[in-house]
């Protein structure tokens, strides 16, 4: 089976830099997909200082908006349409949409911008897992690529701050009930995987570390100083790449 490439959303920041990464170290098309950002202005961003004639015809961009349903189901049947699967599988998906919401304690949370990062953050991975997880290849199928691991995978963009067992201050309810809902997610998912591929493919929850982007601006002082752990988004791409590339 050939494989394709999935990262959603591409358009910014880590989501960006791993689609970039992924071009230009696998021959693989991809499907990159942005809530509102113009197709040519993605593309012009994805392919820049990477060679124009052999990477834009691999790349597919649809829009996709995580809060809206039809949004996913739209784009799954793009994808469906441009790898029919009975010649496909997806071989690496990254899944990053994220908001972030800061609270020191319960009682600045805040209903509607709550339910919104739960929206984003949790129920969003959970839909385009449930409209993508069917590409990923069955026990029957291998992928046909020396640039990419003989298991396919699914990728959720988590965060430690997601982990339990790591909770030691406290703080950012909300933040860290949506990305343990995705550790959570992907175990659940990593499960009805297996049951249909076997060792083919897996589920997995991602932290990628704390990445120097728009999303983590206000906090870059925090965790950039002397030790620190703040890391440019091309190095947490390719760091992303190294877990699931050869």
């Amino acid at each position: 089976m050939k494989p394709w490439l999935l990262v959603s959303p591409a358009n910014r920041g880590l989501g960006l830099a791993t689609a970039r990464h992924l071009l230009s170290t696998t021959p693989h098309p991809l499907l990159a997909t942005s809530r509102s950002t113009a197709e040519s202005n993605l593309r012009a961003a994805l392919l820049k200082d990477l060679p124009a004639s052999t990477c834009s015809r691999l790349i597919t961009v649809t829009g996709v908006d995580v809060t809206d349903e039809a949004s996913v189901e739209e784009a799954a049947r793009v994808a469906r349409e441009r790898f029919p699967p009975a010649e496909f599988r997806l071989g690496v998906g990254v899944v990053l949409p994220g908001v972030l919401t800061v609270e020191k304690s319960v009682g600045q949370v805040d209903y509607e911008r709550a339910l919104w990062s739960f929206r984003v953050n949790t129920l969003g991975p959970l839909l385009l897992a449930k409209h993508f997880l069917g590409f990923l290849p069955r026990e029957s199928h291998r992928l046909d690529s020396p640039s990419l691991p003989l298991q396919a995978s699914l990728l959720l963009t988590a965060a430690r701050l997601g982990s339990t067992s790591d909770n030691r201050l406290g703080g950012w309810p909300t933040y860290r009930a949506s990305k343990a809902g995705v550790i959570s997610l992907a175990r659940t998912l990593d499960h009805e995987v297996r049951r249909a591929s076997g060792d083919a493919a897996m589920v997995v929850a991602y932290h990628p570390g704390t990445v120097k982007t728009e999303f983590s601006r206000d906090f870059w002082g925090s965790v950039g100083g002397a030790g620190g752990s703040l890391l440019e988004d091309g190095v947490a791409a390719e760091s992303l790449g190294d877990e699931v590339l050869p």
